[in-house]
Protein backbone atom coordinates (compact mmCIF):
# COMPACT_ATOMS: atom_id res chain seq x y z
CA UNK A 1 0.00 0.00 0.00
CA UNK A 2 1.63 3.60 -0.88
CA UNK A 3 1.16 6.33 2.05
CA UNK A 4 -0.63 9.18 0.52
CA UNK A 5 1.54 12.24 0.96
CA UNK A 6 -0.01 15.81 1.31
CA UNK A 7 0.83 18.01 -1.69
CA UNK A 8 2.91 20.58 -0.90
CA UNK A 9 3.86 23.78 -2.95
CA UNK A 10 6.11 23.55 -5.86
CA UNK A 11 9.31 25.69 -5.57
CA UNK A 12 10.23 27.00 -8.73
CA UNK A 13 13.79 28.26 -10.18
CA UNK A 14 14.20 30.28 -7.28
CA UNK A 15 17.10 31.76 -8.81
CA UNK A 16 17.75 34.89 -6.05
CA UNK A 17 13.92 35.63 -5.60
CA UNK A 18 11.80 33.62 -3.68
CA UNK A 19 8.96 32.02 -5.71
CA UNK A 20 6.18 28.84 -5.23
CA UNK A 21 3.29 27.40 -6.95
CA UNK A 22 0.32 25.78 -5.09
CA UNK A 23 -1.50 23.36 -7.22
CA UNK A 24 -4.92 24.06 -7.77
CA UNK A 25 -7.83 22.10 -6.00
CA UNK A 26 -10.88 22.44 -8.24
CA UNK A 27 -10.72 24.91 -11.40
CA UNK A 28 -7.90 23.52 -13.40
CA UNK A 29 -7.94 26.70 -15.66
CA UNK A 30 -7.79 29.46 -13.85
CA UNK A 31 -4.40 30.88 -11.64
CA UNK A 32 -4.53 33.80 -8.75
CA UNK A 33 -0.71 35.51 -9.23
CA UNK A 34 0.64 36.71 -5.89
CA UNK A 35 3.26 39.38 -5.83
CA UNK A 36 5.02 39.66 -2.86
CA UNK A 37 6.44 43.18 -1.40
CA UNK A 38 9.29 44.27 -2.65
CA UNK A 39 12.10 47.34 -2.30
CA UNK A 40 12.38 50.21 -4.90
CA UNK A 41 15.57 51.50 -5.89
CA UNK A 42 17.57 48.58 -4.12
CA UNK A 43 21.21 49.20 -3.69
CA UNK A 44 20.99 52.45 -5.48
CA UNK A 45 19.46 50.81 -8.39
CA UNK A 46 17.14 53.92 -9.81
CA UNK A 47 14.16 53.09 -11.66
CA UNK A 48 14.43 49.45 -10.27
CA UNK A 49 11.87 47.42 -8.30
CA UNK A 50 13.19 44.01 -6.64
CA UNK A 51 10.99 41.70 -4.42
CA UNK A 52 12.57 39.95 -1.40
CA UNK A 53 15.82 37.69 -0.91
CA UNK A 54 15.42 34.41 -0.64
CA UNK A 55 12.97 33.10 2.07
CA UNK A 56 12.50 37.02 3.04
CA UNK A 57 9.19 37.51 2.55
CA UNK A 58 6.95 34.12 3.46
CA UNK A 59 6.22 35.50 6.79
CA UNK A 60 2.62 34.68 8.17
CA UNK A 61 0.70 37.27 6.77
CA UNK A 62 1.77 36.38 3.22
CA UNK A 63 1.70 32.88 3.07
CA UNK A 64 -1.66 32.45 4.79
CA UNK A 65 -3.29 34.77 2.64
CA UNK A 66 -2.27 32.54 -0.83
CA UNK A 67 -3.12 29.26 1.35
CA UNK A 68 -6.83 30.51 1.97
CA UNK A 69 -7.24 31.75 -1.50
CA UNK A 70 -6.17 28.50 -2.79
CA UNK A 71 -8.07 26.63 -0.12
CA UNK A 72 -11.55 28.52 -0.33
CA UNK A 73 -11.32 28.83 -4.06
CA UNK A 74 -9.67 25.94 -5.33
CA UNK A 75 -7.67 28.21 -7.61
CA UNK A 76 -3.78 27.68 -8.10
CA UNK A 77 -2.04 30.41 -6.36
CA UNK A 78 1.66 31.48 -7.91
CA UNK A 79 4.02 33.79 -6.55
CA UNK A 80 6.92 34.78 -8.58
CA UNK A 81 9.91 36.85 -8.41
CA UNK A 82 10.37 39.78 -9.63
CA UNK A 83 13.39 42.55 -10.82
CA UNK A 84 12.48 44.93 -12.70
CA UNK A 85 14.26 47.94 -14.66
CA UNK A 86 12.69 50.62 -16.46
CA UNK A 87 13.55 52.91 -19.19
CA UNK A 88 12.78 56.47 -20.28
CA UNK A 89 9.79 56.60 -23.33
CA UNK A 90 10.40 59.69 -25.17
CA UNK A 91 6.91 59.27 -26.77
CA UNK A 92 5.27 58.66 -23.51
CA UNK A 93 7.28 60.78 -21.99
CA UNK A 94 7.95 58.85 -18.60
CA UNK A 95 9.71 55.95 -17.43
CA UNK A 96 8.18 52.73 -18.61
CA UNK A 97 8.76 49.22 -16.91
CA UNK A 98 10.69 46.69 -18.41
CA UNK A 99 7.90 43.87 -19.18
CA UNK A 100 8.43 41.66 -16.64
CA UNK A 101 4.46 40.08 -16.95
CA UNK A 102 5.36 38.93 -19.87
CA UNK A 103 7.06 36.34 -18.61
CA UNK A 104 4.12 35.45 -15.68
CA UNK A 105 2.11 35.34 -19.05
CA UNK A 106 4.04 32.74 -20.41
CA UNK A 107 5.04 30.61 -17.37
CA UNK A 108 1.11 30.53 -16.41
CA UNK A 109 0.33 29.43 -20.05
CA UNK A 110 3.29 26.89 -21.13
CA UNK A 111 4.38 25.67 -17.98
CA UNK A 112 1.52 25.56 -15.41
CA UNK A 113 -1.49 25.29 -18.34
CA UNK A 114 -3.80 27.93 -17.33
CA UNK A 115 -5.79 29.89 -19.21
CA UNK A 116 -6.79 32.81 -17.15
CA UNK A 117 -4.96 34.72 -14.11
CA UNK A 118 -5.56 37.09 -11.46
CA UNK A 119 -3.25 39.48 -10.45
CA UNK A 120 -3.12 40.07 -6.64
CA UNK A 121 -0.30 42.16 -4.70
CA UNK A 122 0.72 44.04 -1.52
CA UNK A 123 2.31 46.70 -1.05
CA UNK A 124 5.42 47.03 -4.11
CA UNK A 125 3.93 43.71 -5.49
CA UNK A 126 0.60 45.88 -5.69
CA UNK A 127 2.83 48.86 -8.00
CA UNK A 128 4.21 45.65 -10.12
CA UNK A 129 0.53 44.12 -10.74
CA UNK A 130 -0.55 47.82 -11.44
CA UNK A 131 2.00 49.51 -13.47
CA UNK A 132 2.92 46.30 -15.65
CA UNK A 133 -1.00 45.93 -16.50
CA UNK A 134 -1.37 49.47 -17.77
CA UNK A 135 2.01 48.66 -20.03
CA UNK A 136 1.38 45.34 -20.82
CA UNK A 137 -2.31 43.26 -20.72
CA UNK A 138 -3.63 40.37 -22.33
CA UNK A 139 -6.82 39.21 -22.70
CA UNK A 140 -6.38 36.35 -19.85
CA UNK A 141 -6.20 38.68 -16.90
CA UNK A 142 -9.63 38.40 -15.51
CA UNK A 143 -9.32 40.66 -12.57
CA UNK A 144 -6.64 43.15 -10.33
CA UNK A 145 -6.48 43.35 -6.47
CA UNK A 146 -4.09 46.05 -5.33
CA UNK A 147 -3.30 46.23 -1.05
CA UNK A 148 -1.52 48.98 0.23
CA UNK A 149 0.14 49.52 -3.26
CA UNK A 150 1.88 52.64 -4.17
CA UNK A 151 0.32 54.08 -7.09
CA UNK A 152 0.10 57.53 -6.90
CA UNK A 153 3.99 58.25 -6.15
CA UNK A 154 5.01 59.34 -9.79
CA UNK A 155 8.16 56.94 -11.16
CA UNK A 156 7.73 54.21 -13.69
CA UNK A 157 6.93 51.68 -11.36
CA UNK A 158 4.59 53.71 -8.54
CA UNK A 159 1.98 55.65 -11.39
CA UNK A 160 -0.16 53.42 -12.26
CA UNK A 161 -3.19 54.91 -10.63
CA UNK A 162 -2.94 58.43 -13.22
CA UNK A 163 -3.27 56.15 -16.30
CA UNK A 164 -5.69 53.70 -14.98
CA UNK A 165 -8.15 54.44 -17.86
CA UNK A 166 -5.77 52.29 -19.61
CA UNK A 167 -6.92 49.06 -17.11
CA UNK A 168 -9.82 47.02 -19.04
CA UNK A 169 -10.20 44.60 -15.75
CA UNK A 170 -12.54 44.56 -12.72
CA UNK A 171 -10.14 45.92 -9.98
CA UNK A 172 -9.96 45.61 -6.19
CA UNK A 173 -8.56 48.64 -4.26
CA UNK A 174 -7.31 47.79 -0.69
CA UNK A 175 -5.76 50.60 1.41
CA UNK A 176 -5.73 51.42 5.63
CA UNK A 177 -7.18 54.61 6.58
CA UNK A 178 -4.22 55.54 7.73
CA UNK A 179 -1.98 54.47 4.84
CA UNK A 180 -0.05 57.94 3.32
CA UNK A 181 -0.60 55.45 -0.13
CA UNK A 182 -4.49 55.26 0.16
CA UNK A 183 -4.44 58.46 -2.14
CA UNK A 184 -3.90 56.17 -4.54
CA UNK A 185 -7.94 55.02 -4.30
CA UNK A 186 -8.86 58.75 -5.18
CA UNK A 187 -6.71 59.19 -8.39
CA UNK A 188 -7.48 55.72 -9.30
CA UNK A 189 -11.12 56.25 -9.56
CA UNK A 190 -11.03 59.72 -11.32
CA UNK A 191 -9.37 58.59 -13.76
CA UNK A 192 -11.43 55.43 -14.44
CA UNK A 193 -14.77 57.80 -13.95
CA UNK A 194 -15.75 57.25 -17.60
CA UNK A 195 -14.95 54.02 -18.03
CA UNK A 196 -17.18 51.09 -17.96
CA UNK A 197 -14.57 48.28 -16.03
CA UNK A 198 -15.78 48.51 -12.99
CA UNK A 199 -13.68 49.37 -9.46
CA UNK A 200 -13.96 48.53 -6.01
CA UNK A 201 -12.28 49.45 -2.62
CA UNK A 202 -12.21 49.07 0.64
CA UNK A 203 -10.91 50.92 3.30
CA UNK A 204 -9.38 49.02 6.52
CA UNK A 205 -8.71 50.36 9.85
CA UNK A 206 -5.14 51.23 10.23
CA UNK A 207 -2.06 51.87 8.16
CA UNK A 208 0.25 50.68 5.49
CA UNK A 209 0.45 46.71 6.69
CA UNK A 210 -3.16 44.91 7.01
CA UNK A 211 -1.02 42.01 8.52
CA UNK A 212 -0.42 43.49 11.36
CA UNK A 213 -3.74 42.73 13.31
CA UNK A 214 -5.81 39.67 13.46
CA UNK A 215 -9.27 41.43 12.44
CA UNK A 216 -7.81 43.59 9.82
CA UNK A 217 -5.79 40.04 8.38
CA UNK A 218 -9.48 38.98 8.28
CA UNK A 219 -11.34 41.54 7.18
CA UNK A 220 -8.86 41.69 3.58
CA UNK A 221 -8.62 38.23 3.27
CA UNK A 222 -12.24 37.95 3.14
CA UNK A 223 -12.59 40.50 0.63
CA UNK A 224 -10.35 39.37 -1.56
CA UNK A 225 -11.41 35.84 -1.79
CA UNK A 226 -15.10 36.43 -2.21
CA UNK A 227 -14.18 39.35 -4.95
CA UNK A 228 -12.41 36.53 -6.55
CA UNK A 229 -14.99 34.69 -6.25
CA UNK A 230 -17.51 37.09 -7.60
CA UNK A 231 -15.10 37.85 -10.80
CA UNK A 232 -15.01 33.92 -11.94
CA UNK A 233 -19.03 34.41 -12.07
CA UNK A 234 -18.98 37.28 -13.97
CA UNK A 235 -20.49 37.43 -17.42
CA UNK A 236 -16.82 38.61 -18.92
CA UNK A 237 -15.42 35.05 -17.78
CA UNK A 238 -18.66 33.19 -19.01
CA UNK A 239 -18.66 34.89 -22.21
CA UNK A 240 -14.95 33.85 -22.79
CA UNK A 241 -15.38 30.26 -22.29
CA UNK A 242 -18.63 30.40 -24.61
CA UNK A 243 -16.23 32.37 -27.69
CA UNK A 244 -13.80 29.65 -26.80
CA UNK A 245 -16.61 26.75 -27.18
CA UNK A 246 -17.24 27.76 -30.29
CA UNK A 247 -13.92 28.91 -31.62
CA UNK A 248 -14.27 32.60 -31.35
CA UNK A 249 -10.99 34.10 -29.59
CA UNK A 250 -12.03 37.47 -29.29
CA UNK A 251 -10.85 39.72 -27.29
CA UNK A 252 -13.14 40.53 -23.89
Amino acid sequence: MHRRHRRRPHALGTGNRPTFYIPAKGDQERLVCYIPPGTLNPDGRNGVVAGPPVGGWVVGRDYELCRRINERTGLAVYSPCYDITSNWDPEEKRGVPAPWIKGVYRHATKTLKHKFLYLVGFSGGGAVASSQLVDYPDKMVQGLVVISGPAAEGGPHTSAAFYADRINVRTLLIYGKLDGYNKAIGVWMERTRQNKTRVDKLYYEGGHDYGKRRDTFELVKNTVIDWLKSVARSPRVLGYHKRRKHGHMRKP
